[in-house]
């Protein structure tokens, strides 16, 4: 992995607005693997480019990763975490989900949630038993497990339909 820095003047795509981190990651030459990663006609890809705005060429087992310098670094740690698990297709669900959580948990990181604040046990907390939807702004299931929250937004739903209703089933 190497990190370059270089003005993108005259480049098109994401990365045309001033100065743009170049990333490369390594993946294994493991063609199964990568193609795992990838997905079909690079699906997987497209939409880590989308999600972040990044632009990421691959030569071989190398990716070129190129954009703003903080989506840049997001896009590499998202590569380097679904090629770890890569063992596996990689379905664009998975990809999805994975962005969502490196998403929310950015959040979580900048701003901490009352639900630490009660676990804490700190004075003048709401207590535990307060509805999770007030709390934070998004749902969190108060169980013993630490922080068991909805990680996608049908997930979020299906908890709000169970806290609104007597019965609730999932399929």
């Amino acid at each position: 992995m190497t990190d370059k820095t270089r003005s993108s003047r005259g480049a098109r795509g994401p990365a045309s607005a001033g100065a743009a981190t170049v990333l490369q990651f390594s993946a294994d030459a493991d063609n199964l693997r990568l193609a795992h990663l990838t997905g079909a006609l690079d699906v997987n890809l497209r939409q880590i480019e989308n999600e972040y705005c990044v632009r990421i060429r691959r030569r071989g087992n190398v990716f070129r990763i190129e954009g703003a310098p903080e989506a840049a670094r997001n896009a590499q740690s998202l590569l380097e975490r679904l090629h770890a698990q890569a063992q596996h297709p990689v379905s664009l669900e998975d990809v999805q989900l994975q962005v969502f959580e490196q998403q929310h948990s950015a959040t979580r990181r900048r701003s901490p949630s009352k639900l630490a604040a009660v676990s804490a046990g700190e004075p003048g907390t709401t207590d535990r038993s307060e509805p999770a939807a007030a709390m934070s702004g998004h749902m969190v299931l108060l169980t013993r497990r630490p922080e068991l929250h909805a990680r996608t937004p049908g997930q979020r739903d299906y908890l709000q339909s169970i806290l609104a209703h007597d019965i609730s089933f999932g399929i």
